[in-house]
């Protein structure tokens, strides 16, 4: 009754099984599911530990705080990717029946109700893709939006279908469609029928990178059409570096220079190129 009464069921997430790697010498073969209430509940498959009415002390572990789940996180490379409500797609590192509970990676963009369901794609352990189809704005009729994040680091969005006007664009979103990657294309379920995605002949899809030239102004490659942020910040974190924004750009060419009058100034900046205007 207490959870119909905040709509907290448990079984809005689906169960993911976790591979034999994943496991310990306690616990070989380990579950996991997300519901409601923003908690991972690892479990043991061959020992689930009962009911405790007290604590979740009989079952693996407990993790808080990930973000609502109407979906079912995907695993690769020893990682647990999850796309929560209203949150970024999040990555968590898991070894030893144990999940991280920091997020290693996050991507740039959250997603609204009812989040999504990533799919990875490969090229056996190499060249990871989390692919994500956004569809919040079913809501009010607008349309679903296909992400593609680089695995090693979520901040890093390869590709959107949002990023290059109509010709991508896809029509109203189905909550909950997940993307199915097979032979190079990549298939999406929509209001309006199935899309089916593939690389435009001769043309190279990869990730904004910049570069600093002989006369310290910045180069920023990637995707003719793409719309870049270009970033800084004056000290690395790992997940907790502060990126400030300081400029977007739309590339007419394949690369385009910009310039920072603050690059010289008394603090070291780093500098990082990520897809979208960089609202953060």
């Amino acid at each position: 009754n207490i959870l119909i009464g905040v709509d907290g069921d448990l079984g809005s997430g689906g169960v993911v099984l976790f591979p034999d790697w994943a496991g310990s010498t306690n616990h070989h073969h380990l579950l996991g599911l997300i519901g409601k209430d923003a908690i991972l509940y690892l479990c043991d498959r061959e020992n689930m530990g009962g009911y405790n009415s007290f604590n979740d002390s009989q079952i693996v572990q407990t993790l808080p705080g990930v973000a609502a789940s109407l979906s079912t996180p995907a695993l690769f490379n020893g990682r647990l990717y999850h796309s929560g409500l209203n949150a970024p797609v999040k990555a968590y590192a898991v070894s030893n029946a144990k999940v991280t509970a920091a997020p290693t990676s996050q991507s740039f963009t959250p997603i609204g109700s009812p989040g999504a369901i990533p799919t990875v794609s490969a090229n056996g352990t190499t060249d990871g893709i989390v692919w994500v189809i956004q569809t919040d704005a079913f809501y009010y009729g607008g349309p679903a939006i296909l992400r593609a994040l680089d695995a090693s680091d979520l901040s890093r969005e390869i590709y959107n279908s949002a990023m290059s006007g109509a010709r991508d664009r896809l029509p109203v979103g189905m909550k909950f469609s997940v993307p199915v990657v097979a032979n190079g294309k990549v298939y999406v379920g929509t209001g309006g029928g199935l899309v089916v995605f593939g690389l435009l002949s001769g043309t190279a899809v990869y990730p904004p990178t910049i570069a600093i030239d002989p006369s310290s102004n910045i180069i920023l490659s990637g995707v003719v059409g793409g719309t870049y942020a270009i970033q800084y910040t004056t000290e690395l974190n790992g997940t907790d570096t502060t990126w400030t924004t300081l400029t977007s750009v739309t590339l007419t060419n394949s690369s385009e220079t910009v310039n920072d009058p603050n690059i010289h100034s008394n603090s070291v900046r780093f500098y990082r190129a990520v897809v979208g205007y960089g609202a953060n």
